[in-house]
Formats: C-alpha cells, structure tokens, sequence
C-alpha cells in the first residue's frame, strides 16, 4: 500500500522534532555539568585559617562568615550554638575546617557553593555519640629557611723561612668582604661562607698568596719574601 506524501511529511516532521529534543537535553546536561564543576571551585580552593579559644560554635561560624564568601544556613535546635571549642587551622579547606568543629556532634553538613547547610544528625539505633570538649586543628609548621653554609677555619700565617709568626697579616676569603689579620701568635680564624672557599693571604714585604680550603679547617700558611720589594 502506497503512503500518501501527508504520511511523509508528518514522519519526516516527528523526527526533526526528536532530533530537536535531544539537542536541547544535550545542551541542559552540559549547562548543568558546567553549573556543577563551577559550584565547587570556590568551596575547593577557598582557605580558611582560624585561631580561636574557647570559643561558641556562634562565634566560630561568625569568624568564618566574616573572613569569607561561606555563609551557614541552619535552624538553632541543629546546632548547640553555646557549645565550647577550641580551633586553631592555617590555610585548611572548608571541609576540614568543619569537620574539625562538628565531627563527633549531633550536627551534619554539607557544603553548596558558598552556602555551608547545617542538619541535625539522625541518630542510629544502639549507637553512643561521644561529646568533644574541644577540637583542635594545629597549623602546618613553618617551613624550614634554608640556612648558608659556613665554614669555620683557623690557621696561622708564618715567615717560610725562619718559621717566625707574621702579626697583622691579611686573610680575606676571596671575592668577599670577609676577613680578618693574624693576632700576636700569628695565628687567625675566620667563618667563610663560599661554596669552595680561598683564602688570599698578604703581608708587606712578602708575596701574596691564595690557598684553597677545601675541607680543612686548619690551615698553616707560609709566606716568602718579595725580593722585588
């Protein structure tokens, strides 16, 4: 039996629509997704840091409400507003920060972009809910300042020939401004602070020299005359 072109046309008209529907169901869904992943950037990357001590929970959702876009929603019989805490965190997510103030209590919550929902928690047959007196959440240490290497030699700065200690001689590590002279013994000590230190040692009347230091820390220097001076 042969179909009227109406036929066609009505077929041809139902399937433009369905592929009408699901290009609309498709671009909800993607909207949504995108609605979605946007919600959770603020709650993921917002810091919270917080130093109070016993303090109300009233107080520590004001503090959080102050120094951040979260903002908590409850009813009063959720939460114990009076209940004492003690809180310390340093640049910790919301979640944490939460959990450290309502774990182990008869209030759940949940966060939804920038609104925090505070619930009652249901209670669970045969189960005993502990009561915190306080939480505490200590702050990550500081790291550490990498400190320079130094090195501490000492040494003394003699005549090479008859062995006599040089007085004021001049013991510099090089390319620095750090120095010192030698005392009446000859003698010297000196914290240097180059990776591979050298030590330039002078003296009137003697020629200069430059020792490398390695990894000595005692260091006998001998200085010969300058027969041109």
């Amino acid at each position: 039996m042969k179909k009227s072109p109406n036929s066609f046309r009505d077929t041809y008209g139902k399937l433009k629509k369905l592929g009408l529907k699901m290009k609309l169901t498709l671009l909800l869904t993607f909207t949504a997704i995108l609605a979605l992943q946007a919600s959770d950037s603020y709650s993921q990357r917002a810091k919270i840091t917080l130093q109070l001590s016993d303090a109300t929970v009233a107080q520590v959702i004001d503090e959080i409400e102050a120094n951040s876009e979260f903002k908590f929603i409850f009813k009063t019989r959720a939460v114990d507003l009076k209940r004492r805490v003690s809180i310390n965190v340093h640049e910790e997510n919301i979640y944490e920060t939460l959990a450290a103030i309502f774990d182990n209590t008869r209030t759940t919550y949940e966060v939804d972009n920038r609104k925090v929902l505070l619930r009652k928690r249901k209670k669970v047959p045969g189960k005993r809910m502990s009561k915190p007196s306080s939480l505490t959440v200590k702050p990550k240490p500081p790291q550490p300042v990498p400190q320079p290497i130094t090195l501490d030699v000492s040494g003394t700065v003699v005549d090479a020939d008859s062995g006599e200690p040089l007085i004021g001689a001049n013991v510099v590590e090089k390319g620095t401004n750090f120095g010192t002279v030698t005392d009446l013994n000859g003698e010297f000590s000196l914290s240097l602070k180059e990776d591979a230190p050298i030590l330039v040692i002078s003296y009137t009347g003697y020629k200069e020299e430059e020792v490398v230091v390695g990894n000595q820390t005692f260091l006998e220097i001998k200085l010969t005359e300058d027969a041109t001076g």
